[in-house]
């Protein structure tokens, strides 16, 4: 398996309407991580094609922005429509185009890293494009893995191990980290080991 990815840090702006604000109605009622979602999809619009299927995966989903909006006692449709998780999947397909099957997942810290461990160990022939978009401190993560068997440019080798002890320091923000300043190492995780090649 082969693993792709682009990482990108988005401020979250909305005082000047973004390029892609004509494509996304009512953009500027998007909460952080669905703001930063389109901004990093129209910066990375050359990555997505080939793709079968899409993963947005965070650590909290959209809880957050709902318990703003019940605390704030906002029940107008109009206001909560925003903050559901299938929004931050429409605002990457208006801008992307892509049209297919699409899954929302949080599970806290380790989101992303069981997102791909559970997909590489089902070796699909589908290429998949999995999203993690997470706000640290004040910056937006927002980080595209694409995943398949045969892709023409890959930046990780991904094997399946047995018996190897599972790393239980190991999160999405650490695997970023790795990713961004390692030359060559191996992680392992529910025994799937990534080893950087480029």
């Amino acid at each position: 398996m082969q693993i792709d990815y682009r990482l990108t840090e988005i401020p979250f702006d909305k005082r000047t309407p973004p390029v892609w604000g004509e494509k996304v109605n009512r953009w500027h009622q998007l909460d952080g991580e669905s703001f930063c979602l389109a901004q990093a999809t129209y910066e990375n619009l050359d990555f997505f094609e080939g793709i079968d299927r899409v993963f947005v995966v965070g650590a909290e989903g959209s809880t957050p922005t709902d318990r703003k909006f019940v605390t704030d006692r906002k029940f107008s449709p109009s206001h909560f429509v925003h903050t559901l998780p299938n929004v931050r999947s429409l605002s990457f397909s208006l801008i992307s185009g892509f049209e297919g099957e699409v899954f929302c997942l949080a599970g806290a810290s380790k989101s992303l890293m069981r997102t791909l461990s559970q997909m590489i160990q089902l070796d699909s022939e589908k290429s998949s494009l999995v999203i993690n978009i997470n706000q640290h401190e004040e910056i937006f993560l927002c980080d595209f893995y694409k995943v398949g068997t045969s892709l023409s440019k890959y930046k990780l080798e991904v094997n399946i191990f047995k018996n190897i002890e599972v790393n239980e320091t190991i999160n999405d923000l650490s695997f970023r980290n790795f990713l961004t300043n390692s030359e060559q190492v191996t992680m392992d995780f529910n025994h799937v080991g990534f080893r950087k090649i480029v």
